[in-house]
């Protein structure tokens, strides 16, 4: 019996997805490195450091990600919630599922994405990129959410819509 639902946040739950994207690119741009969406879609702000080796264009990690961060906060509203997702969350916290949100994201980005929308109320949990070692496709996200709860994988279920999750 499904007791928990662990659900992604980026383009699942909020139209965020493109938005991303578009604030990466703009500070990677300024750099002269252009990012192909079609290549770099669901990883995580760790992966995409290594997979395009962007250190090579910025002093460290954290200066890279406060700049795509700076203004992000101001531009999140509820207006990025995916149609029917609020009356779903709801749906499944009246009937007494656990919902837990994974993401790939930084832990500023879900937080700020959560709390801006008003969807925060319905997460008695959240895993960030940076609660982990290794971001999705790895397993470890999910396994920690089945840590967390105390739940065995048979009693929950993962909701995901891009190919680095479902891995």
């Amino acid at each position: 019996m499904i007791k928990a639902i662990f659900w992604d946040i980026d383009g699942t739950l909020l139209n965020t997805e493109n938005f991303h994207y578009l604030h990466i690119a703009k500070i990677c741009g300024q750099k002269g490195l252009i990012l192909d969406p079609a290549e770099t879609a669901g990883m995580s702000n760790h992966d995409l450091w290594e997979y395009l080796k962007i250190h090579r264009f910025f002093a460290s990690y954290e200066e890279w990600v406060n700049l795509i961060s700076q203004g992000y906060e101001k531009e999140v509203s509820p207006a990025l919630i995916r149609e029917g997702i609020t009356e779903i969350l709801e749906y499944f916290q009246q009937k007494g599922l656990r919902q837990i949100a994974v993401s790939n994201g930084t832990r500023f980005g879900v937080d700020i994405n959560l709390k801006n929308t008003n969807l925060l109320q319905f997460f008695e949990h959240t895993i960030s990129c940076d609660d982990v070692q290794c971001a999705k496709p790895h397993p470890e996200p999910y396994l920690k959410a089945l840590e967390y709860s105390g739940l065995s994988a048979h009693e929950a279920i993962a909701i995901e819509d891009t190919p680095v999750g479902l891995q």
